[in-house]
């Protein structure tokens, strides 16, 4: 007969569900690993060197109070920390004081008005160093800038100066990075931003060429990764 072997068997079966024990419904099931794509947002304070321009019959310089910059940026972080990430950001500083010369003549000497803006579209290529949660990184980027400026004499002469043109543009990154989750990340970012000469300027009536300087960026954002 195999009775005998059948209650074994089952007696068996039993004993093994008695030593596994009841299922723990609590177990908490492990955050799944987030993607290598990410988008990010940031802004801060932008400080701007200031601005010369030079004509046939003119010469001026224009200084800049602080400003803002604000951007966006979408990318990728490959297994051994580099990002290649496109980045579109927009800047502005207000005019403050500023000189400009005709025909060798001072003519302007004093407050000004207006603002300059630039908005760029950057391919940047950043290494992040280390493999904990706190990364310091450094970086670079290039690629287009429109820059646009109006520049204003409150006191008398009105609008004195524009510019617009887009120009080559670049710019070097150095920042830190800390996770808060594993997708999602802060930082804190010094950008140090450039661009070609502004051929498209006028200063006092008469064509020129603009220099805008460096700008300096101090940012803080948010990077999400999917």
């Amino acid at each position: 007969m195999k009775t005998p072997q059948f209650i074994l068997a089952l007696s068996l079966a039993a004993g093994g569900f008695a030593f596994a024990g009841p299922i723990d419904k609590n177990v908490i099931t492990p955050e799944p690993v987030c993607g290598p794509w990410y988008v990010s947002a940031y802004g801060g304070g932008s400080f701007f060197d200031g601005a010369s321009y030079s004509g046939n019959f003119t010469q001026a310089n224009v200084d800049f109070d602080n400003g803002w910059i604000a951007g966006l940026a979408v990318g990728m972080r490959t297994a051994n920390f580099w990002r290649f990430e496109l980045d579109v950001n927009h800047s502005q500083s207000p005019a403050s004081n500023g000189s400009a010369s005709f025909f060798g003549f001072p003519f302007i000497d004093g407050p000004l008005g207006g603002d300059v803006e630039r908005t760029s579209v950057l391919l940047n290529a950043v290494k992040e160093f280390g493999t904990g949660s706190l990364r310091p990184y450094l970086g670079a980027g290039i690629g287009l800038t429109n820059v646009q400026a109006d520049i204003l004499d409150p006191s008398f002469f009105g609008p004195v100066g524009s510019a617009d043109d887009v120009v080559l543009g670049y710019q070097f990154i150095g920042g830190i990075a800390y996770d808060l989750t594993q997708c999602l990340q802060a930082y804190a970012e010094y950008r140090l931003m450039g661009q070609g000469d502004v051929e498209d300027a006028t200063f006092l009536g008469t064509y020129g060429s603009a220099d805008f300087g460096w700008g300096q960026h101090a940012i803080l954002g948010l990077r999400w990764f999917f």
